[in-house]
């Protein structure tokens, strides 16, 4: 079962916290967005239940880029939230944490991989990840291609065509060792 978007993206702050780094909107759009690609491409599991979007600027999960919008291009200093409205028809504020799942084996593979996809882009800068995403081949260039570069609001990446991407770079990396 996939994680909301908001609890990944916390988990993630958390990693750059730790690390002594921030994170702008966009670049944890992008880590988010590389987290759900290879938890497609080497595991075959989504690890985040909303779509993924072709944005100008690479892919975006609406719900992450609504959440913190207002931080424009600086360093993200808070968690994502969510209203619940409780058993006495109050509004709470909750934090959406991974570790609020119900499968534990998830949560470790989704921590796997969000620490793997740390190791490897979070050295990266926002601009850098966004060309990444733009290069020849990728999801967000095939539907850029497909939109004849003109990309519709709310133009999806499917699933399956980020899970064959990921899936074919991790065979070429594979072959390559």
């Amino acid at each position: 079962m996939p994680f909301p978007p908001k609890a990944i993206a916390n988990r993630l702050l958390d990693l750059a916290e730790q690390h002594g780094e921030s994170l702008t909107p966009m670049k944890l759009q992008k880590l988010v967005y590389y987290s759900h690609g290879w938890m497609l491409g080497i595991r075959n599991r989504e690890l985040i239940n909303e779509d993924v979007e072709a944005w100008k600027f690479g892919p975006v999960i609406r719900s992450l880029f609504r959440e913190f919008v207002e931080f424009g291009m600086k360093p993200i200093t808070e968690r994502a939230n969510d209203m619940k409205l409780t058993d006495d028809f109050d509004w709470e504020i909750t934090t959406p944490s991974i570790d609020e799942h119900d499968a534990p084996d998830e949560v470790v593979d989704a921590d796997e991989v969000l620490n793997k996809v740390w190791e490897v882009y979070g050295g990266f800068t926002a601009t850098r990840l966004s060309k990444m995403t733009h290069m020849p081949g990728t999801p967000w260039d095939q539907i850029y291609k497909k939109h004849s570069g003109h990309l519709p609001d709310r133009a999806l990446i499917p699933n399956d065509m980020i899970r064959e991407y990921f899936a074919n770079v991790a065979a070429r990396k594979a072959a390559e060792r």
